[in-house]
């Protein structure tokens, strides 16, 4: 029997492994409402134990006919928010394995006294502004904020999750000078990515889920901006006077949550080396250390944490760098991202009444028939509704014509603009581009386009400081003078200066021009100049010879230059080519054939490469194989190994029939979605099913296989360069005894085809292991070879129609190539090859 500590231990342990689910339940905000969240708190808690079998992510609760408890008519909302912990895939949480936190919150108003400002007691007139704002939270001010974050990386529920584990390990009386932390938070990236959002909403979501420890929290944004002093090293007393202030309120209320925000902080811990060249580097220098030394006392309030954001982290000072706890890159959206945030624009302008309402769907052309073509539909709404991007990547991707399709291509062109810029675009393309006070979904994606892609060639100009010009023709774009001259310094047919009996300018005579002809033609085509060429010395007009340029330059440069011997041409190439072999030759010298480090121990021995029928370009799957090797994956593989991206409607006609399958399907349960009341029913399975995996979850599969994970079947094959062969060797390349020489860890088997030589996996083949329907002796080989042409199916079952669809092409190819041989023959050549002679009568006379 255990004893009471062991089994404390265990009920503990198991307690730590279990989800935790944090649920927040609002309570409405009427000044006359006045409600002690704990009993709230306690009061929801039971309830969703009482009357909920599951709980989902995401799922809001507005109705509470069935909470009896006096204050249910004060409940604006329940919404389970996350989970920590082990985490399901679905996202669909049973209530009696999970841990549930409900916070109470009651969202403050800002209308009524106003956000608090901090002000300096000096008499100067500049410290006139403000240097801090005091907001209560949780405040309405900042509702929503946090769900309107998007992001590629769950950075939000990430950082939420430590700074409120961090905050309650500080409130265990942790030793500050043992444990040395300062619970500073630093984000930095790009601007307009959502830095000071993000740090609002968690301020927001910090006071919500540190209700229990916390009755009051408030939110204190500094204005850096306002701490700097135009008085001759005042900066730095500034900068200690407001933290003397925040630090007096944080003794006055030990009981409140201080969240302390600081915005663009670089302004205030700059380098101190860069601070020596400036006008008051003593100033800057001293406004820094302020900093440094507040910082180190607010570490001894278990109360406070601090929020900051930089652009520009490269600038800051590294004793700061020094003190950050948690420093957090948040990077420019995804086309991901963008696609969401668009969606959500889109939706939300849309319950204005902004854009015209629908909904978009992908169905059969015919319904009846599920062997007909997709088609996309889309019908009117009252409101939006947009895929999401999963959604879109399922079922629109081959619709260009969708609205889902054309918004990710959108979204996919601006990649590359900040958050800020993306908010915007959607509502302000409305007001540039279009001219109507409603309109409809593609009317919007069609001013988005048109405002992403002049803010895009805005950014580009500002990054390269070019303004940009209106594409003119070529003709406008290039200037004329150049040709002008030409025309003045060299008019026609004249003779250039010097003899003209001699024989180089005759020559220069003829062919200048002919060169000029070219070029007062091409600036005629261009629009240079007038396509009215002057005239002549006599009064004619040149004509216009149609001369290669090619050519004019060649013979202009003959004439100057000579021409090359061949004898030449000969020395170069062979002067080339010894260089060349030289060259080559040195380099197999210096350093011979190239060697590998690795040795058939660490990357496995090469498996023989075997005459698969199916890799024969003429030939198709061998269904019988196929067929046994399906069985042996049931009966073997199909224990540890998944297959899960394999339906059963896969096997049908090309290895079962209809029934067969419909049997094998049933045979397996599936969970349904959740009824009313939130309970997940069994079915049993449909041929659109996909097989199901051995194991629930990767822990499972690993708890059972000493750790190791099997790998999924379904691309196998396809994982690797010459899989078939590579499958075929290992499941026949176990010995009955590792070779001499040869080390296996303890647990593992022996097989030269793995890498290391060293497999978690048993050899699993047997003679006489499997007994086929049809007979076939059930070797080891023999089932190796099936269930290798199964898996090989499983990864590519398109394999046959795209053999046979590039037969067809071919025969398509050629019988339009025969044709076209023939007509050429027996068409075209008989009239190119004729000829036409005119015989006139004889002795009639010619006039």
């Amino acid at each position: 029997m255990p004893s009471p500590s062991r089994t404390s231990t265990m009920a503990a342990t198991e307690t730590m492994t279990r989800p935790m689910l944090h649920v927040e339940a609002r309570v409405r905000s009427d000044s006359d409402v006045i409600v002690r969240t704990d009993i709230v708190r306690d009061g929801v808690t039971k309830w969703l134990v009482e009357s909920f079998a599951v709980l989902s992510l995401g799922q809001e609760i507005t109705t509470f006919d069935d909470f009896n408890d006096p204050h249910s008519q004060f409940l604006d909302s329940v919404k389970v928010i996350e989970c920590t912990g082990p985490e399901v895939e679905s996202g669909i949480y049973r209530v009696v394995e999970v841990d549930l936190d409900v916070q109470a919150y009651q969202l403050r108003d800002s209308d009524g006294e106003g956000p608090q400002q901090v002000e300096n007691s000096n008499d100067k007139s500049e410290e006139d502004a403000p240097q801090a704002r005091i907001i209560s939270l949780p405040n309405r001010e900042l509702d929503g904020i946090w769900e309107s974050l998007l992001f590629d990386e769950p950075i939000p529920s990430s950082l939420l999750r430590a700074i409120s584990r961090m905050l309650c390990f500080s409130s265990r009386k942790l030793n500050t000078w043992t444990i040395n932390w300062n619970r500073l938070v630093l984000l930095y990236g790009p601007p307009g990515t959502g830095k000071t959002s993000l740090c609002r909403g968690l301020a927001q979501k910090l006071s919500i889920r540190l209700g229990k420890h916390f009755p009051q929290s408030k939110l204190i944004e500094i204005n850096a901006h306002s701490l700097g002093s135009k008085y001759f090293s005042e900066s730095g007393k500034l900068v200690s006077r407001m933290f003397d202030n925040i630090e007096t309120m944080l003794n006055e209320e030990p009981d409140t949550f201080v969240c302390l925000f600081i915005d663009e902080v670089e302004t205030m811990t700059a380098r101190r080396e860069q601070s020596l060249s400036g006008n008051d580097p003593f100033d800057a220098m001293r406004a820094v250390n302020s900093l440094l030394t507040a910082l180190d006392r607010l570490r001894l309030h278990p109360n406070v944490v601090v929020l900051c954001t930089s652009n520009l982290i490269t600038a800051l000072d590294s004793a700061f760098l020094d003190r950050i706890d948690i420093k957090q890159f948040v990077p420019h959206p995804s086309s991901k991202v963008i696609y969401e945030i668009y969606r959500s624009c889109l939706e939300n302008m849309s319950e204005c009444g902004l854009v015209t309402g629908a909904t978009f769907d992908v169905i059969r052309v015919d319904p009846d028939n599920p062997e007909t073509p997709l088609k996309y539909v889309s019908h009117p709404a009252d409101t939006l509704v947009v895929p999401s991007h999963p959604d879109m990547l399922l079922w629109y991707q081959l619709f260009p014509e969708s609205v889902p399709k054309q918004l990710a291509d959108v979204a996919e062109a601006s990649v590359g603009l900040s958050g800020r810029t993306l908010r915007r675009l959607p509502a302000l393309s409305l007001v540039l581009h279009t001219n109507t006070g409603t309109c409809t979904v593609e009317q919007a994606l069609v001013a988005l386009s048109r405002g992403v892609e002049e803010e895009k060639k805005a950014k580009s100009e500002a990054t390269n400081g070019v303004p940009s010009t209106n594409h003119a023709p070529p003709h406008q774009k290039l200037n004329p003078e150049p040709f002008t001259a030409s025309l003045t310094e060299l008019p026609l047919h004249q003779t250039p200066p010097g003899d003209a009996n001699s024989s180089s300018h005759r020559s220069r005579s003829r062919v200048t021009p002919n060169v000029f002809e070219i070029r007062l033609a091409r600036c005629a085509y261009q629009g240079h100049c007038s396509t009215v060429f002057p005239p002549n010395n006599d009064g004619t007009h040149p004509q216009i010879h149609t001369i290669d340029i090619a050519r004019a330059s060649s013979s202009s440069s003959g004439s100057g230059s000579g021409s090359e011997s061949p004898i030449h041409l000969t020395l170069t190439a062979s002067a080339a080519t010894v260089v060349a072999a030289g060259t080559i030759g040195w380099y197999y010298h210096l350093y011979g054939q190239e060697a590998f480090a690795s040795t058939p121990a660490e990357e496995g021995l090469h498996p023989a490469a075997y005459p698969w029928e199916h890799e024969k370009w003429t030939k198709s799957f061998d269904h019988s194989a196929l067929r046994r090797g399906f069985q042996v994956y049931r009966e073997v593989c199909q224990a540890c190994h998944s297959l899960s991206r394999v339906p059963w409607r896969s096997f049908v006609g090309t290895m079962h029939t209809v029934d067969e399958m419909k049997a094998m399907a049933e045979e397996y349960e599936y969970d349904t979605e959740p009824n009313d009341q939130g309970e997940i029913e069994q079915r049993p399975g449909k041929l659109s099913d996909y097989i199901p995996p051995p194991y629930k979850n990767e822990e499972a599969a690993r708890a059972a296989n000493n750790s190791a994970l099997p790998p999924d079947l379904s691309l196998i094959v396809k994982g690797r360069h010459g899989g078939c062969d590579y499958i075929f060797s290992l499941l026949t390349g176990y010995p009955d005894e590792p070779p001499a020489g040869a080390s296996v860890q303890e647990g593992l088997s022996f097989n030269p085809y793995f890498p290391g030589t060293g497999i978690a996996m048993a050899r699993v083949l047997f003679d006489g292991l499997v007994e086929y329907e049809d007979g076939t002796p059930a070797t080891t080989s023999q089932m190796a070879k099936d269930v290798t042409e199964f898996l090989n199916w499983a990864a590519e079952p398109e394999m046959d129609d795209r053999k046979k669809m590039g037969l067809k092409s071919l025969a398509i190819i050629g019988t339009l190539f025969a044709i076209s041989v023939w007509v050429k023959r027996y068409k075209w050549a008989p009239l190119k090859n004729r000829k036409i002679l005119y015989s006139p009568q004889a002795g009639r006379r010619l006039k």
